[in-house]
């Protein structure tokens, strides 16, 4: 594959790319909602090694995209800077978004605090 570097040229996500990367997603427990041990830092951390391993990086998730007991968010991504320069940014892919999705299992529906010992969360490329 090659790779979107050059400024105001749109950065696809090939389905060869989608297919592994998914294939990575549900293959790892913390991301496919079978570890309901996680936190939302170990799911991000683990997210952003699959998209590293196919050249992606994630971009920022604030933590006001996280709230709530329960949500979905779709997180946006980019090829990664493969220059000397520290500041060029790729374009963001423009086809394809991460759909992260999180459960605290144990929320008590009065509190605000997370119980992250009991965080499930899935992700998947859509």
């Amino acid at each position: 594959m090659t790779e979107n570097t050059l400024p105001n040229q749109p950065a696809r996500l090939y389905s060869e790319e989608r297919r592994e990367l998914n294939r990575l997603f549900a293959d790892d427990a913390v991301l496919n909602g079978n570890d309901r041990e996680g936190s939302f830092g170990r799911a991000l951390n683990r997210l952003n090694e699959h998209l590293h391993s196919w050249g992606f990086e994630l971009d920022m998730v604030s933590a006001d995209l996280l709230l709530g007991h329960r949500g979905s968010n779709l997180l946006t991504f980019r090829r990664r800077n493969h220059t000397s320069d520290p500041f060029h940014e790729n374009p963001m892919v423009d086809n394809a978004r991460v759909t992260f999705s999180w459960e605290c299992m144990n929320a008590q529906p009065s509190t605000t605090i997370r119980d992250s010992s009991r965080l499930e969360t899935l992700a998947y490329i859509g």
